[in-house]
């Protein structure tokens, strides 16, 4: 029996199957069980920084960045409907605590509007 080539490396060296099903759990194992954060929800909503290509980001404690939309004004925000959608915002139940590396003086909320025809 012919084997090609790709194939029988798997078939002499069955480790390489073995690894590959590992990799596989565990990617897996991690994608739907996320590690637990640090933060006691009790605390507060913590945000912090993160260090990425693009240089430090403020992120909240799952990781997940966070954005400035630059037409929220007045403690309001502009940002509803398919806008909060695509850029969900972060949910607080008072002002936000400063992680690692965040400036607790330049953190501040907005209240949601309701979605208006124009």
């Amino acid at each position: 029996m012919r084997t090609t080539h790709r194939f029988s490396a798997a078939l002499t060296r069955p480790w390489l199957i073995a690894a590959a099903a590992l990799a596989t759990l565990t990617t897996m194992i991690f994608l739907l069980h996320p590690p637990a954060t640090h933060a006691d929800p009790a605390s507060g909503t913590v945000v912090s920084t993160a260090k990425t290509s693009l240089g430090r980001i403020l992120v909240n404690s799952r990781g997940h960045t966070l954005y400035l939309f630059g037409k929220d004004k007045n403690g309001k925000s502009a940002c509803t409907g398919m806008c909060a959608t695509f850029w969900p915002p972060l949910i607080a139940a008072g002002k936000p605590l400063a992680g690692a590396g965040a400036r607790a003086s330049l953190l501040g909320t907005t209240s949601a509007q309701p979605d208006v025809d124009r």
